[in-house]
């Protein structure tokens, strides 16, 4: 293969990749949306799939299963979480003033 044909087969997946990254980000605010409103109930598939404006084929492209999307959406909470932590510890400056700003946070979002 040429270099000009790498390099047009990396553009193509790069422009794949950047659509699919777009597609489930789109799954996943759907499904918070979903949640949120369904809740306590658990949304089904068929809403979220609804809410995301995609196909079936399409969500499973990308998950397994609603049990897979899931865990994806958890993942997500859990690194907003981490993220909002660290920012409120990195305004302390002794280790003790972290930790207690880490506790004050995590229990505000019980």
């Amino acid at each position: 293969m040429t270099d000009r044909a790498a390099a047009a087969v990396v553009r193509a997946l790069d422009d794949r990749r950047r659509e699919a990254t777009e597609e489930v980000e789109g799954i996943l605010a759907a499904t918070m949306r979903v949640m949120q409103r369904v809740s306590p109930e658990a949304p089904r598939v068929s809403d979220i799939i609804a809410e995301a404006g995609v196909s079936n084929k399409a969500f499973y492209r990308y998950f397994a299963g609603k049990d897979d999307l899931m865990l994806a959406a958890m993942e997500r909470g859990v690194a907003l979480v981490v993220s909002y932590l660290e920012h409120r510890m990195a305004k302390e400056k002794t280790p003790q003033d972290k930790v207690a700003r880490w506790i004050r946070g995590a229990l505000a979002q019980v």
